[in-house]
């Protein structure tokens, strides 16, 4: 029988505030309540400030504020820096896990002796329908002999897995994402942490290199399943932040850390695939502009009037827009290394 003694969960900000209190909800449902939940609330709005501290009053949660906007890995390194246990479980504040989530997660990594578990993750509405990652692949790939390229896929992204059902089945894998994943903390100790100059994307890819590099087992468990949900609105508070996490300026901050890091081939691979997906997933706060495009001239001139019109204003602005916010953070990230 599996005890829950050995692990704590890191609940930190992916890139909104709006789905918190719905992606803490449905954790504290479906998560024994011996489990200590650290909770990074990094800049959080006082709204949702006060809906998480009404819930740590009758549960295992300790609470980690910080007056600063933090990236992915800060947040997840600060909220592991006084955690003991066994494995901790990185999860996104913007996900919703399922009854006995996190018992599979568990069994796998102490059957297989895994540094790394990841559950079946699915995306979008109606829930558990559209699978988001189910493994994938992640390495260094040699190219024309020379070319060190950054290569990750995840497999059976978007599939329908309700109307083409597919029996998944444990098995190693050299790809997760932390949406949700557990992680032993042994191998964090090992590592130094999360890499905190890896700000944008592909941290999960760093992560998966690192541990292919010392010879540990990464593995896809789908007993477990945890879905990824973006927000349906967003607020102004959202958006401050999200500008930010998929700014122009940490985003290339990301991708010279790597290329240094790895000695990687620019503009190649997954680095330049990467600057695509920033691009496009910055549109994603304007789904009521498209909507109503849509509405008017139809989904396909929607599509091209959100893509070349809004996206390029989009991408010439946002260095502009996030001034404020970048300056602060590299504040509270200066004054935390000095």
């Amino acid at each position: 029988m599996t005890t829950f003694d050995n692990v704590t969960l890191a609940l930190t900000i992916r890139e909104t505030y709006t789905p918190t209190l719905k992606t803490l909800d449905s954790i504290l449902e479906y998560t024994p309540k011996d489990v200590k939940i650290v909770f990074v609330a990094s800049n959080i709005p006082p709204e949702i400030m006060k809906g998480v501290e009404e819930r740590a009053q009758s549960n295992n949660i300790e609470i980690v504020y910080v007056d600063s906007y933090l990236s992915p890995n800060q947040a997840r390194n600060l909220a592991t820096k006084n955690i003991q246990t066994e494995y901790v479980v990185f999860i996104d504040n913007d996900a919703l896990v399922s009854e006995n989530w996190l018992e599979p997660l568990i069994q796998c990594a102490e059957e297989e002796k895994a540094a790394i578990v990841s559950p079946l993750i699915f995306e979008r509405y109606p829930v558990w329908k559209y699978v988001h990652i189910a493994g994938g692949e992640s390495k260094i790939e040699i190219r024309n002999g020379t070319e060190r390229v950054c290569y990750q896929k995840p497999f059976f992204t978007h599939h329908d897995l309700v109307e083409n059902p597919i029996d998944f089945e444990r098995s190693e894998t050299t790809l997760v994402e932390f949406h949700a994943v557990l992680v032993r903390k042994d191998f964090l100790d090992k590592t130094g942490g999360l890499d905190e100059k890896i700000r944008c994307m592909y941290e999960e890819w760093d992560m998966c290199i690192q541990a292919q590099e010392m010879g540990l087992k990464i593995f896809f468990e789908p007993k477990s399943m945890v879905a990824y949900l973006a927000p349906l609105e967003a607020s102004e508070d959202d958006i401050r932040y999200f500008d930010l996490r998929w700014s122009e300026l940490w985003l290339e901050e990301s991708i010279e850390r790597l290329k240094t890091k790895y000695d990687l081939t620019p503009n190649t691979g997954n680095l330049k695939v990467g600057k695509g997906f920033v691009k496009d997933h910055r549109l994603h706060k304007y789904g009521n502009l498209r909507k109503m495009i849509a509405s008017v001239l139809g989904p396909k001139v929607s599509s091209v009037i959100m893509n070349r019109v809004v996206g390029k204003w989009e991408r010439y602005t946002n260095s502009l827009k996030i001034r404020p916010q970048y300056k602060s953070w590299k504040e509270y990230t200066e004054n935390m290394q000095s």
